[in-house]
């Protein structure tokens, strides 16, 4: 257990890793990332031979949680994934203080609300061909404006109320609305 503190721009408070490499596995048990205003916390291994993965991420950020755990491999897997977006501008407004994003996601505005669950089941063998997924969505109030070249108009996408659910295998998925 080691505890590793430093100031940066983006407000750093700590990172914690921790883990053990026993060959062919490499195993995390504690990676974690704190910042004055979000957490990530994660866990898995890794296992290079079998070419198999299992993990647990939790993510929040200012307006948004994110959730996911599962395994991974070539015949089998499934995992989870739930994502909450209460003011979906303030996590652009957060996201925006990296650099990388920053010159991406200054061009537009998003406001609203979103939630998104998904699970999964299969393999990834032969581009996911036994990969099974359900995702569903919920959109409220959600707005995109993206900013327009001097003299071009301005983009907006407004959706009110918005539910969709998408399930099947990668290459016959079913859309409903």
């Amino acid at each position: 257990f080691r505890r590793v503190l430093f100031r940066s721009p983006l407000n750093f408070q700590s990172l914690q890793a921790s883990g053990s490499w026993q060959s062919p596995s490499l195993k995390f048990d504690t990676f974690n990332i704190k910042t004055s205003e979000a957490r990530l916390h994660a866990s898995g291994s890794y296992n290079h031979q079998s070419q198999e993965a299992d993990g647990r991420l939790a993510l929040e950020i200012p307006g948004l949680n994110a959730n996911m755990a599962g395994k991974a491999g070539r015949d089998q897997g499934q995992g989870t994934l739930e994502l909450r977006a209460d003011k979906l501008e303030k996590s652009i407004a957060w996201l925006e203080r990296w650099p990388p994003l920053k010159a991406m996601l200054t061009q537009a505005t998003v406001q609203g609300d979103l939630a998104m669950d998904g699970s999964w089941q299969g393999g990834w063998r032969d581009l996911g061909r036994d990969l099974r997924f359900d995702l569903g969505l919920k959109a409220t109030g959600l707005q995109w404006r993206q900013a327009a070249a001097a003299g071009a108009e301005t983009t907006v996408l407004r959706l009110q109320k918005v539910q969709a659910k998408a399930s099947g295998r990668p290459n016959d998925f079913a859309l409903q609305s």
